[in-house]
């Protein structure tokens, strides 16, 4: 492989972590504000996942079982605010006759910290829908409306603001909902570690346990800069 290849496609793998925790964070406020002020996030994804498949919601090779995230919460490894674990795919939207990137997720506070903060309320809810805006604009929808799903009425909650980016043909609803629908049950696509309490000089060690925790996952660190 070219040095050009390999420095396009970790481009778009930096692309990609950026884009979905940016996304994601517009789904709460607390964990938004939290993850602004967080020093090192991680991203945990199967072993054989192309990271630059997730940015055009392309399913890859691998999912991860979902009892990782419980795995993850439990473990003393390293010390998180939140784990946001997503199931990811582009799919048809049949009723409306357009091709969407369809996103489940949920937020999971840590044990550890639950005594520290409230905890954050996820926005998607069953039976939520939180539209990208340009599909919004497609389909005609607002806040409120009722859409059909594959079969499944959802109530539109929100509708994000134009970003220019994947997010904009992007459907967020909650990760049981989507599980159904996708018929996925039990698997996701990555988990989101967000505030991550280690030091850079630790990160490689960290990552090392991780791995051993979560069998055939690989893990993407992301946020601010290595410091030099």
């Amino acid at each position: 492989m070219t040095a050009p290849v390999r420095t396009r496609q970790r481009r778009n793998v930096v692309r990609t972590v950026s884009i979905l925790a940016v996304c994601a964070a517009g789904l709460w406020s607390a964990a938004a504000e939290e993850s602004k002020r967080a020093a090192l996030n991680l991203l945990v994804a199967h072993k054989d996942q192309d990271l630059s498949c997730l940015y055009t919601g392309e399913s890859g090779e691998g999912s991860l079982p979902e009892r990782y995230v419980e795995k993850l919460a439990e473990s003393n490894i390293v010390m998180v605010r939140y784990l946001l674990p997503n199931l990811i795919q582009k799919i048809i939207w049949p009723e409306q006759t357009c091709e969407v990137v369809l996103i489940g997720t949920r937020v999971v506070v840590p044990n550890a910290h639950r005594s520290l903060q409230r905890a954050v309320e996820q926005h998607v809810d069953l039976g939520e829908m939180i539209l990208g805006a340009q599909i919004a604009a497609q389909i005609g929808a607002k806040k409120g409306d009722q859409v059909t799903l594959k079969g499944c009425l959802f109530t539109v909650e929100g509708i994000h603001p134009r970003r220019e980016n994947i997010d904009d043909n992007t459907v967020w609803i909650s990760l049981p909902d989507a599980q159904e629908l996708l018929d996925q049950r039990g698997r996701i696509s990555l988990i989101q570690v967000l505030e991550c309490r280690c030091a850079w000089a630790d990160i490689d060690i960290v990552k090392s346990e991780l791995k051993t925790l979560l069998p055939d996952t690989q893990i993407v660190v992301f946020g601010e800069e290595r410091k030099k």
